[in-house]
């Protein structure tokens, strides 16, 4: 499954002709992956101000207790490489999704993105956010703070979903 990200952004056309539409989800086990666009402008909105919307409807039919977010831009950036979403615009994704948590406390409600070539994580109300975008040898940031070429890999077992990280070299 394909998560846009800026470089598919500067030909658009591209994109959709190869992969279709940017913005989707799909239910796999017991999991619910919803996949959004910030291909332009480093922002959901900007690329497309319908997605928050259509996320929440997304949300709101849901009843599976996995539920993953795969967004190319980070909502954050710990290391200052402006590599990050707007600050209003970060306080927008992650208030829809803390939110969510709050209503659905048993479920597991985690962010993937790509965009920053490293491994990092941080919780906001519950949602863990987690960049693992290290599958190209492009990094932002020193090996010490997560530039760790790898594969991060989700496993679903007996009901949980749980992230892992798989490193190229030891």
């Amino acid at each position: 499954f394909v998560v846009g990200g800026n470089h598919e952004g500067l030909n658009t056309e591209a994109y959709y002709n190869t992969f279709n539409s940017p913005t989707y989800y799909f239910e796999y086990g017991n999991a619910l992956f919803i996949v959004l666009n910030s291909m332009l402008g480093q922002s959901v909105s900007y690329t497309d101000s319908t997605q928050y919307h259509w996320m929440e409807d997304v949300l709101a039919k849901n009843t599976l207790p996995n539920v993953y977010v795969l967004n190319h831009v980070v909502t954050r950036d710990d290391y200052q490489t402006d590599h990050n979403m707007t600050d209003a615009e970060a306080d927008t994704f992650e208030g829809i999704l803390s939110g969510y948590k709050t209503a659905h406390p048993n479920y597991s409600v985690n962010v993937l993105f790509g965009h920053m070539h490293c491994l990092h994580s941080w919780q906001v109300g519950g949602v863990n956010y987690i960049v693992t975008g290290n599958g190209a040898s492009k990094f932002y940031v020193s090996h010490e703070q997560g530039d760790i070429l790898g594969t991060g890999t989700i496993a679903i077992k007996n009901g949980k979903a749980s992230f892992g990280f798989d490193p190229l070299l030891t």
